[in-house]
């Protein structure tokens, strides 16, 4: 599906547009899904959460993109989300340049900043309902941005490209390439991007300088990621985060959601955002320390995602070693006990990184 040239192009500028992988109709088909599940107005929603959705994470042109671009070892991490914003009249939400690359060997919740030769190993893959083209308010990029320091941005220092993409296309793109979003296309000039900073300026004075943005904005984000270390440190980074919640998604996992997806058997998959789930659903069913009958199902649940998942580096272990088929209650209380500790350790991180306690979530050892 991908030729080499494509390939070439996604590791030169670490992004690549894809024209026409889907149907109108399946477009259609996409809005109309998404939209009728409550709660996604100006939300994300995971995939897993609209039934009508899920299947598309395994659809085999999604599937290929991952594993052609990453390799055989392309990972699926359960990131995957339908994105719906409804503007007001005129109104706009201001573009920021940025990349999602974080986790280092030296602290879990660092952004990547430094030189790379090869492209990050994470990767998604946006599907954008409107026309970006000849609109404002699609995926604004940084060409090459995903192989060099980011650790400053200055003016002049990269170019930039407002990615034309169409009902149908997809558009690849390193999480560590610089993007940001709602970029606004000049009326006289919609080929030629400017820099974020320089849309807010111009468009705090002459908002008609600008291409409308339409006033319903819809995509869908999938990522998959390459099995090695960096992206065993993104996955985790991601997972423990506090503000990424998954909630559901154990629940899916443990009623047979993965049958509604068989295709998925074809690329790896990690289980750190369902195993956080889950021991919610865990902590969800103890009274006074123990953990009632009704939280058994949800143990048990727990020990098959930690027995299924295989981290891609030792750096900041999450998942303890879970190697029998059955636990007893106590050896899964154990377990649990362990997650917990090691889940608190790394969230007083994140909280103490960002400097405020609140982003702490804390969670008591079970007896």
């Amino acid at each position: 599906m991908i030729t080499q040239r494509e390939l070439d192009v996604f590791k030169r500028d670490g992004f690549l547009l894809l024209k026409n992988v889907f149907s109108a109709e399946e477009m259609s088909a996409f809005s109309r899904k998404g939209r009728s599940h409550p709660g996604t107005n100006n939300a994300g929603t995971s995939l897993t959460l609209i039934p009508e959705l899920a299947p598309l994470i395994g659809d085999d042109r999604i599937l290929t993109m991952a594993k052609e671009i990453l390799g055989p070892s392309a990972s699926f991490f359960f990131e995957a989300n339908y994105i719906h914003y409804a503007f007001n009249p005129g109104g706009r939400i201001k573009g920021h340049l940025h990349h999602d690359g974080k986790g280092t060997p030296d602290h879990l919740f660092n952004r990547l900043h430094q030189t790379f030769a090869e492209p990050y190993p994470v990767m998604r893959i946006g599907i954008y309902m409107q026309d970006t083209a000849s609109q404002s308010g699609g995926l604004k990029v940084c060409p090459g941005s995903h192989l060099q320091d980011t650790s400053t941005f200055s003016e002049g220092q990269f170019s930039f490209f407002d990615v034309p993409s169409e009902p149908g296309d997809a558009v690849c793109f390193c999480l560590r390439t610089l993007h940001s979003p709602f970029a606004l296309r000049r009326r006289h000039a919609p080929d030629d991007a400017l820099a974020p900073w320089e849309e807010n300026s111009l468009y705090a004075s002459q908002p008609d300088t600008f291409l409308p943005i339409p006033e319903q904005r819809e995509s869908i984000f999938i990522d998959f990621a390459e099995a090695q270390t960096l992206s065993d440190l993104h996955i985790k980074s991601r997972a423990i985060h506090a503000g990424n919640k998954k909630p559901g998604l154990s629940n899916f996992l443990k009623d047979g959601g993965l049958d509604t997806i068989p295709a998925l058997d074809s690329v790896g998959l990690r289980f750190d955002f369902a195993i956080i789930d889950a021991m919610r659903e865990v902590i969800n069913h103890v009274l006074d320390g123990k953990i009632q009958r009704s939280g058994l199902e949800h143990l048990n649940h727990l020990m098959v995602l930690c027995n299924r998942n295989a981290e891609y580096s030792g750096y900041f272990p999450f998942t303890p070693a879970v190697e029998k088929r059955s636990y007893s209650v106590s050896e899964s209380i154990n377990v649990l006990n362990q997650l917990i500790k090691r889940y608190q350790s790394y969230s007083e991180m994140f909280a103490t990184r960002n400097g405020d306690p609140h982003m702490e979530e804390s969670f008591r050892p079970i007896k």
